[in-house]
């Protein structure tokens, strides 16, 4: 056996290695969250938040309309919500488990982008979403803030993801999951701001510094596109966001006062009244 068959199976067996410790960590982190955010879920009495936002989706769950309200916030999760009561029923545990269940997801999203920012580091955010006492609590909490928190992440990760590897599905995901943003809570005005100044002072260091843009695309490369095909794409993703924005305030069409009326609303019309915005 020569030296080079040799050096190979010992790679080959360290990856393989590596691979079980990185099978083991997943798992281990996913079962955890899982426990952490299921169980017992149903018996902490309902905090006032949580029977209002049950109340509301128990109603579209029976089939009427939900419109928005400045008090209540953005009508996405009552759907949500509505659907899971719809199909399992009306009770505790159900109402609380789409929170639960975004929970979930957002504490297993950093080890799927691992080759991005290094296994460890994605095990270490993984670990702190995990034992966060803030994302716990959320995590179990039948309101807009775990539900929001899942949409920011994905639509960040749209968005970064197409900054990576230009695939078109990525701009598309972050639209998908910018007008749920918007469509749950109102300070998601405040929030875009946040990450597109972000965004701003990432695209300005990549421009400065070269070797910095080189390890920002990873070696991966990006098809170029013309301005046509960056136009299509950019009015495909207004129109998703549009699509998913008119359908959530105008209740589907089935606002009392006429989806018009629900659409305005949608864009803090009420808020501005309340002065709750």
């Amino acid at each position: 056996m020569s030296s080079n068959e040799v050096t190979g199976k010992k790679d080959s067996t360290s990856w393989s290695g590596v691979g079980k410790v990185w099978f083991s960590i997943f798992v281990g982190l996913g079962l955890l969250a899982i426990l952490t955010r299921i169980l017992f879920l149903q018996d902490k009495p309902f905090h006032h938040d949580e029977s209002l936002h049950a109340y509301y989706s128990n109603r579209v769950a029976q089939g009427f309309p939900h419109e928005y309200s400045a008090l209540l916030h953005g009508p996405v999760l009552y759907y949500f919500v509505g659907a899971f009561v719809r199909i399992f029923g009306a009770n505790d545990f159900t109402v609380r488990f789409p929170a639960a269940l975004c929970g979930i997801v957002i504490v297993m999203l950093p080890l799927f982008w691992r080759k991005k920012i290094g296994t460890w580091a994605a095990v270490g955010i993984s670990t702190f979403l995990l034992l966060s006492p803030t994302f716990m609590y959320f995590g179990r909490f039948l309101r807009e803030d775990s539900f929001n928190a899942l949409w920011i992440v994905c639509s960040l990760g749209g968005f970064f993801g197409y900054q990576w590897t230009g695939r078109a599905w990525m701009a598309v995901t972050c639209s998908i999951f910018l007008a749920l943003q918007f469509c749950n809570k109102e300070n998601s005005y405040l929030h875009v701001f946040i990450w597109l100044l972000g965004a701003s002072v990432i695209v300005l260091l990549k421009k400065i510094n070269s070797k910095s843009h080189d390890e920002w695309r990873m070696n991966v490369r990006i098809p170029s596109q013309s301005f046509s095909e960056r136009l299509a794409l950019w009015m495909n993703c207004i129109l998703i966001f549009a699509v998913i924005y008119v359908m959530f305030y105008s209740s589907f069409f089935r606002h009392s006062k006429g989806a018009m009326h629900g659409i305005l609303d949608g864009l803090y019309r009420v808020s501005k009244k309340t002065g709750l915005s």
